[in-house]
């Protein structure tokens, strides 16, 4: 029990520090720059497939995630479709997860679209672009950075520690 309340309380100060510092809206015409985490939840395996040249083929792998950012117009649970490939021989990697990000302070609006991530020696790295539905209509989510830092299992939202992703970019308006 009292690491559910700790969990809950360290959850309501992010999601308090999220809300005091971040824009409630982006206007028309501007760039809202952004900052965020995504947290691990849960993660079910997909197809694999090993070609001649050395690659493993990756398919339909299925992530259910949360997003802590700067924005309330992003932050939510996401749920995305990996597809990728994996070098055998170098170790290298891109993963291409198909992105739906449902913003908890926009029940009827997603962002969607692919978040490209390369993983190398020294670390993986990634951008991606998603388009927004709903209240979100004609807005471009862009992520610039993706990286990965460690978290100890209290300060996540899903439970569990280990890798989040890093995650900086802007949100864009016509």
């Amino acid at each position: 029990m009292a690491r559910f309340v700790s969990r809950l309380a360290t959850g309501s100060l992010l999601a308090l520090m999220i809300v005091l510092a971040a824009p409630t809206s982006a206007t028309a015409g501007t760039r809202v720059a952004w900052t965020g985490l995504m947290f691990g939840c849960t993660f079910e395996d997909g197809q694999v497939r090993t070609s001649a040249d050395k690659l493993l083929h990756i398919y339909n792998f299925n992530n259910h995630n949360f997003w802590v950012t700067s924005s309330p117009l992003i932050s939510g649970h996401e749920d995305n479709v990996v597809h990728g490939t994996i070098n055998l021989e170098t170790g290298t990697a891109v993963a291409q997860p198909r992105t739906t990000v449902h913003p908890a302070a926009y029940q009827d609006s997603t962002w969607e679209g692919v978040i490209q991530v390369r993983f190398t020696a020294s670390g993986p790295s990634g951008t991606g672009v998603l388009r927004g539905t709903g209240a979100l209509h004609d807005m471009t989510l862009t992520v610039n950075q993706y990286t990965t830092a460690q978290v100890p299992p209290e300060d996540s939202p899903c439970g569990g520690g280990g890798d989040v992703g890093v995650m900086r970019g802007e949100i864009r308006t016509p």
